[in-house]
């Protein structure tokens, strides 16, 4: 890039992840130009700077974005499961009860997706403190066995020792609450959830195909 200005003029150079920039002037002496001068400034942490700005602004639009539309997408999926309620007090069929489980459990992964959304459009603002991790893995199991679609999930934890770490407990909550709920789709609902609670790392498998 290159600017001019009677006869000095600029650029910018980048090279091997630096940006210099070269300014060129006249040396003039007695109304005549003896030679060229030039001056150069190392701006890579200035355009660094700008860059993540760029970026920063981009992610807030689309934060904004997308909560906008998940909120759009939450009344009509809310008057949706409304309906599917009504609907299905009052079939008596095993086929049609079939078809109404299938529509509770789409209906409920629309939501999660929402909840997703909707935290990744919010700027977070955690609640740090310090946490016994398997106090907590242990609330958030019993939590997630009293839904009937995990009827048949298995989870397995091990190395309960107390383990107190400091962190936010909703958001880790949240995220093993996710890994349990997907492990509950890969495997249409007869997981096997294992769960090991290693140093302060939270290591989460199943018997998923993925």
């Amino acid at each position: 890039m290159m600017r001019s200005h009677h006869q000095n003029h600029w650029e910018h150079i980048t090279k091997d992840d630096k940006t210099l920039h070269i300014a060129y002037f006249p040396i003039i002496i007695d109304n005549v130009q003896k030679a060229d001068g030039y001056h150069i400034s190392d701006i890579t942490d200035l355009r660094n700077a700008q860059k993540k700005m760029i970026q920063k602004k981009r992610l807030e639009h689309l934060g904004e974005f997308s909560a906008k539309v998940a909120h759009e997408i939450r009344n009509p999926l809310a008057c949706i499961s409304g309906c599917a309620e009504i609907l299905e007090a009052d079939c008596n069929a095993p086929e049609q009860k079939t078809v109404f489980d299938m529509m509770t459990t789409e209906i409920d992964r629309l939501n999660n997706l929402l909840k997703d959304i909707l935290v990744f459009a919010r700027t977070p603002r955690l609640s740090m403190d310090e946490v016994d991790i398997a106090q907590l893995i242990e609330k958030q199991k019993e939590i997630f066995l009293t839904s009937p679609q995990a009827e048949n999930i298995k989870i397995n934890i091990q190395g309960m020792d107390q383990v107190v770490i400091h962190t936010d407990q909703n958001v880790i909550a949240q995220i093993i609450m996710t890994l349990w709920q997907n492990s509950l789709e890969a495997t249409q609902g007869n997981a096997v959830i294992e769960v090991m609670i290693q140093n302060k790392s939270i290591l989460i498998s199943d018997n998923g195909p993925g």
